[in-house]
């Protein structure tokens, strides 16, 4: 299994850790709101999610390393960190892991 530091590595291991997921993704479809620190609340849609993170797309330019806040409908905030960009295509790795039971919740209200 991949740890933090595999994600942010450098040179070809960073490409191949990049590429491969820690924890199996649900595809979802979730209006939220992501909170990067030091700036406004922006409105996103998360369209996978996991365990460890989850994937959005976002017009805001967030560094890789960035550290924000997922609300969720119903959840309190969930920290995350940028550890992965593509354009406006945004992977997010959550400072604690979500519960499986929590996950399959939300994954069965949000099913794409």
């Amino acid at each position: 299994m991949l740890q933090p530091n595999d994600i942010l590595s450098d040179g070809a291991s960073q490409e191949i850790a990049l590429n491969r997921r820690m924890t199996d993704r649900r595809d979802v479809v979730i209006r939220a709101i992501l909170r990067v620190r030091g700036t406004v609340k922006l409105p996103i849609t998360v369209e996978d999610l996991s365990q460890t993170g989850f994937r959005c797309e976002c017009i805001y330019d967030i560094p890789l390393g960035g550290i924000c806040w997922l609300a969720l409908p119903k959840l309190t905030g969930l920290q995350a960190e940028v550890v992965r960009r593509d354009g406006w295509m945004y992977g997010f790795m959550f400072s604690s892991s979500l519960y499986p039971a929590i996950l399959d919740h939300i994954a069965q209200q949000y099913h794409r």
